[in-house]
């Protein structure tokens, strides 16, 4: 101690005293938490002094200013543009570096873009992988980066042993950690898209027991997780704090997890929380545009992949009523938020497990899977469905859904083409629901009826049926008005108000607005009839920020499907 406080002294007398500011640099201080305590007191004594610490965790020394410093940027997205991003041209300087005949084309620049995205932008990582260049072209090296992060090896031999290797990097950082954060860190790997603070003390208990102390100390966890750079918290859409984990990270992290030995009670721990998340959600409470179904909607929606990825463990398990339940308490959330696809591919998936369920349990995934494939445009498929739903409901015999079924096969007739028995079906099924009382299905066929009238041109017949049909569904659901608001709105729009037509397409587009997320094209299409609206007003500006909007929209949806297909 002596001699700590004697290199203080002489530190101070000779910094202290300088006639000019001293800058010093300390690179590397995670290793030196303990010691650079010793600093507080030159600091204070040395105003002259300004020090620069470099540390993979936070030394937590009460002068101390964090700057957390974030990957490189990368690019996203189809066709990448001449100028590399910040981290692709990090990976071709060290390209060229070890290999001088490196050569860039468009090509070669998109699979560095996709090898920098994949490695989340972390210098190391990308200097490790651009290494390899001497013996890979970007494509290769892409693939095999995908196949086995054990590319990632083999650094400079002058740098130090941890930053030879990602996975030495990451094993020497959480060697720092006491073992609580230790077995969070490996526990985080099982989640496909990070979790909450309560999810975490939730699957912390149901391994360990409630009573463990780890559940206890789960957000100072989590805080010495931060601390040392292996996760980051960000704000979910709710405001509450969300743990993430670069993939990279993540991929370190599944390998410590399988050589723990606790990799399947924790996966089973994780499956069962949000099995249980979903399935005990009451199916009244899931109706579309209700408040409850919104909330509903917010609460997966944060977790989508960690539910998907839950749902596959159940199939790969062999678990085929738990997956049939889990998806059936999804389905409404797919369609609600315009995950067409994915909602298709797995109601798809379980429907033949699902063929002796009661009829309540399989006639909704047979509802909306019909919505679904409606919405992506496979009207043989959505007939299909609807018809196998009809069959199913004239065996029950429930003359009320027997009607609307046979309403909504007249709807997906009409959009084929045979205008005729369409709406010749619809209206059969609007007066089989009225004759019954089922005045708000009788009011949504309503809407539908409209809406292909509308399409045929039949201003007249379709005006009194939308006004109908909205009125009564505004009584009765508002927010669900919204989404046929749109149609009543180009009524308006074609017999010249257009202050109601502004007005209802408001309405829509709110409705489409609502976190957290919509149909998207239907989205684009509100956009773009309020654009309309302002250029026939006269509103140039007005003009071109809807159809600014209506573009970025656009683009959202072509990176999204890019990212489904590269999935």
């Amino acid at each position: 101690v002596d001699r700590r406080a004697d290199v203080a002294r002489r530190i101070i007398d000779r910094i202290g005293t300088a006639p000019h500011r001293v800058l010093v640099v300390v690179d590397n201080a995670e290793h030196l938490v303990e010691g650079m305590a010793d600093l507080a007191p030159i600091l204070l004594a040395c105003p002259n002094l300004t020090m620069l610490v470099t540390s993979r965790t936070v030394l937590r020394l009460s002068m101390e200013q964090v700057v957390h410093l974030d990957p490189l940027p990368v690019r996203t997205g189809a066709s990448p543009a001449n100028a590399p991003s910040p981290a692709a041209q990090l990976f071709i300087e060290r390209a060229r570096a070890v290999h001088p005949g490196f050569h860039l084309t468009d090509t070669s620049l998109a699979a560095v873009e996709e090898i920098c995205a994949r490695l989340d932008g972390l210098p190391l990582a990308i200097e490790l992988a651009a290494a390899r260049s001497r013996f890979f072209t970007p494509p290769v090296l892409r693939a095999r980066i995908d196949a086995s992060s054990q590319t990632l090896g083999d650094g400079p031999r002058d740098a130090p042993a941890r930053h030879r290797s990602l996975r030495e990097l990451i094993a020497w950082s959480c060697a720092l950690l006491d073992e609580p954060a230790q077995v969070l860190f490996r526990r985080l790997s099982a989640f496909a898209d990070g979790a909450s603070i309560p999810t975490l003390s939730a699957v912390t208990a149901a391994v360990d027991g409630p009573d463990h102390p780890r559940v206890a100390a789960i957000e100072e966890t989590v805080a010495d997780l931060v601390d040392h750079s292996l996760i980051r918290v960000e704000a979910a859409h709710d405001g509450e704090p969300r743990v993430q984990m670069l993939r990279t990270i993540q991929d370190a992290a599944h390998e410590m997890q399988d050589a723990s030995g606790e990799r399947d009670a924790v996966d089973s721990a994780v499956t069962r929380h949000f099995q249980e998340l979903v399935t005990s959600i009451a199916p009244a409470s899931r109706a579309i545009g209700s408040a409850s179904g919104e909330e509903i909607t917010r609460l997966l929606h944060g977790d989508r992949l960690n539910l998907i990825a839950a749902v596959s463990r159940l199939v790969q398990q062999g678990a085929m009523s738990e997956a049939v339940a889990m998806v059936s308490g999804l389905a409404d959330y797919w369609l609600e938020t315009g995950h067409l696809r994915e909602g298709r591919g797995w109601i798809e998936r379980i429907l033949p497990y699902a063929a002796e369920a009661a009829p309540e349990e399989i006639l909704p995934l047979y509802r909306v899977i019909t919505i679904l494939a409606f919405d992506l445009f496979d009207y043989d498929g959505a007939e299909r469905y609807a018809l196998e739903a009809l069959e199913i409901e004239r065996r029950g015999g429930n003359a009320t859904m027997i009607a609307f079924r046979e309403l909504m096969v007249g709807t997906i007739r009409f959009w084929k083409g045979d205008h005729g028995e369409g709406l010749a079906m619809q209206a059969a099924g609007i007066a089989a629901l009225e004759a019954m009382g089922e005045s708000f299905r009788a009011a949504l066929g309503k809407a539908s009826h409209g809406e292909c009238l509308l399409a045929v041109g039949d201003l007249d017949a379709a005006e009194p049926l939308l006004e109908e049909s909205h009125a009564a569904i505004a009584a009765e659901n508002p927010s669900l008005a919204g989404i046929y608001a749109s149609a009543l709105g180009t009524v308006a729009q074609r017999r010249g108000d257009i202050a109601r037509a502004g007005s209802l397409f408001a309405r829509s587009l709110d409705y489409h607005l609502r976190p957290p997320i919509r149909l998207q094209r239907n989205l684009i299409d509100r956009f773009l009839r309020i654009g309309s609206l302002a250029a026939a007003c006269g509103d140039p500006e007005a003009h071109a920020r809807m159809a600014g909007s209506a573009a970025s929209v656009q683009d959202r949806l072509i990176l999204g499907e890019i990212a489904r297909q590269q999935d």
